[in-house]
């Protein structure tokens, strides 16, 4: 929980969830989670979630930028932890048509808000941060061959 220090908002208090720590702070409910991926993916994910944030769609996950301007904390033991603001909420329950429905126009809407030319034109696909995990998984397939 120390590694909260490296946030601008004040801890109320913190409890236990899944895979996770939830915090109540002067500025909402948060979320801080251990990251194993790239530290370069998770800045790509910081970017574009806020361009898609502001393309119109508001209810989405946002991390955090620490007090460095980083998406990301690493503690004493080389750790890496992102802190994300937290949402309550629940699963689409299939068997609801209406339900059903309203979960397809917002999926419409948020496949609308990730139209994202600008971010696309300045990657290669080689940086994309998809390539990066099918050639982890094709380097794992070729040696589980071996």
């Amino acid at each position: 929980v120390s590694i909260l220090d490296n946030y601008e908002f004040q801890i109320l208090r913190t409890w236990k969830g899944r895979g996770a720590i939830l915090c109540e702070t002067n500025q909402g409910i948060k979320i801080l989670k251990e990251y194993n991926g790239a530290k370069d993916k998770i800045r790509m994910q910081y970017n574009i979630l806020l361009k898609v944030k502001e393309n119109g769609y508001n209810n989405i996950e946002e991390i955090i930028l620490n007090k460095e301007g980083e998406p990301f904390c690493v503690d004493m033991d080389s750790v890496t932890y992102i802190v994300k603001n937290y949402f309550e909420g629940r699963e689409c329950n299939i068997k609801d048509e209406k339900e059903c429905f309203t979960a397809v126009r917002k999926l419409a809407l948020l496949h609308n808000a990730m139209t994202l030319p600008e971010i696309a034109a300045e990657m290669t696909l080689t940086e994309l941060p998809i390539v990066y995990e099918f050639d982890k998984r094709n380097k794992e397939l070729r040696k589980v061959r071996r």
